[in-house]
């Protein structure tokens, strides 16, 4: 059993997908597996996952054979994974080099079952304005560990208050243990439900959790990617 499930739900974003993938590919800890579900795709996905897993062997493809939701595609490539943990990342997303060693050694040593980091933003090159193409913006973490209760974050949400969106858990900023998606699923039988998985899945970790850890963020940068 390995200790992170990296998964990537993708269909039709071949171009996108590839640089995603090879960053899951490229880091230093190694105790990880990687699956790709293309949601049926008609464009070169199979072949840039199929290019990529000639070179590594952290990559599984799988495909369900027929169109799936995006919720059940999130759920379809959950059921193929075996890590203690899971990590998902989309095909327009990425990791640093060294995000599963250094998210590994917090989770061992402080035994949590949910931990929660803020996203950085990157511009594409072919986004309409010239002047943000290939911008990475970023936090520098402290590395400051917080337990955050998860009633008031329920409540704020509830009042329609988008201003903790960055610190909820919604399996995009996120590692989760098995354990808690688990008993998650043996409430409602799946993890995912409509109509947004992301969303979902905060609800259900939210209600479920007393409380969760977030890794702390500063000093706001701004660089641009070569």
């Amino acid at each position: 059993m390995p200790f992170f499930s990296v998964l990537m739900p993708t269909r039709n974003r071949a171009s996108l997908l590839r640089s995603s993938l090879e960053s899951a590919v490229d880091q230093k800890f190694q105790d990880y597996e990687i699956i790709v579900s293309d949601n049926n795709s008609t464009d070169a996905t199979k072949t840039v996952v199929e290019d990529v897993m000639g070179s590594s062997n952290k990559v599984r493809y799988v495909n369900p054979g027929r169109d799936l939701s995006m919720c059940d595609n999130w759920e379809y490539v959950l059921s193929q994974s075996s890590g203690q943990y899971i990590i998902y990342l989309c095909d327009d997303d990425a990791l640093a080099p060294d995000s599963l060693s250094y998210i590994h050694d917090l989770l061992r040593h402080f035994h949590i079952n949910v931990m929660v980091w803020r996203s950085g933003g990157y511009h594409h090159p072919d986004i309409p304005d010239p002047s943000l193409r290939l911008q990475f913006t970023y936090e520098h973490s402290s590395g400051e560990l917080f337990e955050v209760a998860s009633q008031p974050i329920i409540e704020t949400l509830c009042r329609f208050d988008w201003s903790v969106n960055g610190i909820v858990p919604k399996m995009l900023n996120c590692a989760v243990s098995r354990a808690v998606i688990d008993a998650c699923r043996g409430r409602t039988g799946e993890f995912f439900v409509p109509p947004s998985p992301d969303f979902s899945a905060a609800g259900k970790l939210l209600s479920t959790n007393r409380s969760y850890h977030f890794m702390i963020c500063r000093s706001t940068s701004l660089e641009r990617a070569g």
